[in-house]
């Protein structure tokens, strides 16, 4: 089972190395330079997060994960699974992705972003690099203490959560549903609705139960919430199926509700009730935090003769997946309004070649808050879009805000 040192890391760390020089192959390191984060992303729970990814991975594994004090962080690694070394990497890139450190402005990988030793043949500076940190730790900027999540009033605990449940579970979640048109803008036509997202309202949902806390704040405890909250949009959607899917709709569904029960009985009352469409919307954070998982989500989900959509996508990420390769009809990419400065620039081209190779009329471009993002989308050539500007235009006299 791997462990979290915090304390004393450059001491633990280096009498680590030492203990396992001239061992046989199998132990690797991965140095995290989370250090030269830009401030935005340097705060101690950003890198609580980080910590609690790379534990949630190694959970089974033989290692020991360092939380530095200046914010970087290093994994040992015992053993000869080279492919959750490569997912620990992307996934933390991919949690950083808006950082230039994590990604080069043409979309490729920085390669300042991590070192990595097979301690095998490398062991020497690896050992050099801890040394090194051991003899100047005193003088490295130390970032403000991390404090533990358990002592932040406004964050989401364990046990916080457990008193929260049974409120959710009596919560009238009618009054926390809403539906956010995806539509079509095509040039010189009227704006129309292909399909409405149905989805738990967060703000509303924090609101009604009367909590401090910020629901979406610790991202393993949320995905224990948002599995609730799947059975029970599912478990009202099958009590008055006529009423939620009458036209077509798409559901943001964790991988893991897939396979439940109450995914089941709904779709055994869609094949009896109506055949409206229906679109599976997965976070591609759930799809690589277990691939072999979505695979099998994926075949209940085409075998109910269902389309996935994959949502979370940034214009980066969008660049580096293949439709091809994962197998989903619709990607969900998030408006970014820097990037509409110029459609000239390298990244703009890589993300043209993306929308290009994935098929403009599979991507829908989301939050769009704004008349520009439409222009911007059609300059790429998308024509589905999503967000508060398309609310407008559908509904300009509703009061409601999504």
């Amino acid at each position: 089972m791997v462990e979290i040192i915090s304390t004393d890391v450059e001491t633990h760390l280096l009498n680590r190395v030492r203990s396992i020089k001239g061992q046989p192959l199998g132990n690797h390191a991965i140095h995290f330079h989370l250090f030269a984060l830009q401030e935005v992303y340097q705060s101690e729970f950003q890198q609580k997060i980080a910590v609690n990814i790379l534990h949630d991975l190694f959970r089974r594994e033989e290692g020991v994960i360092y939380q530095c004090r200046d914010g970087d962080i290093i994994l040992l690694y015992h053993g000869q699974n080279n492919i959750i070394l490569k997912k620990a990497i992307h996934q933390l890139r991919f949690l950083f992705e808006d950082d230039p450190l994590a990604y080069n402005a043409d979309g490729s990988e920085n390669e300042d972003f991590c070192s990595e030793y097979d301690l095998g043949i490398e062991w020497r500076p690896f050992y050099r690099m801890c040394s090194e940190r051991k003899e100047f730790s005193s003088q490295v900027p130390i970032k403000p203490q991390i404090i533990e999540i358990e002592e932040r009033e406004d964050l989401l605990t364990a046990g916080r959560l457990s008193e929260l449940m049974p409120r959710v579970n009596e919560l009238d979640f009618n009054l926390v549903i809403r539906k956010q048109p995806i539509c079509a803008f095509k040039p010189k036509k009227k704006a129309s609705v292909v399909f409405h997202e149905m989805y738990v309202n967060i703000a509303h949902l924090t609101k009604l139960l009367k909590t401090p806390c910020n629901l979406t704040s610790n991202k393993w405890l949320f995905g224990y919430l948002s599995e609730a909250l799947d059975r029970k949009v599912l478990d009202i959607i099958s009590d008055r199926p006529k009423a939620y899917i009458s036209k077509p709709i798409s559901l943001n569904l964790n991988v893991s509700t897939i396979f439940s029960p109450e995914f089941e009985e709904f779709c055994g009352i869609l094949n009896v009730v109506t055949k409206t469409p229906i679109v599976v919307e997965i976070q591609i954070s759930d799809v690589f935090d277990d691939m072999n998982a979505f695979r099998a989500a994926q075949d209940i989900i085409k075998n109910k003769g269902f389309r996935i959509c994959l949502d979370g996508l940034g214009t980066r990420s969008f660049s580096q997946i293949s439709r091809e390769g994962l197998g989903f009809d619709l990607a969900k990419v998030r408006w970014n309004a820097d990037m509409a400065s110029d459609l000239r620039t390298k990244q703009n081209k890589i993300l043209a070649e993306a929308v290009n190779e994935c098929g403009a009329n599979r991507i829908i471009l989301c939050r769009c808050d704004s008349h520009h993002a439409i222009e911007y989308g059609h300059a790429l050539g998308i024509s589905l879009f999503q967000g508060r500007y398309a609310d407008k235009v559908i509904n300009p006299n509703s009061a409601i805000t999504n």
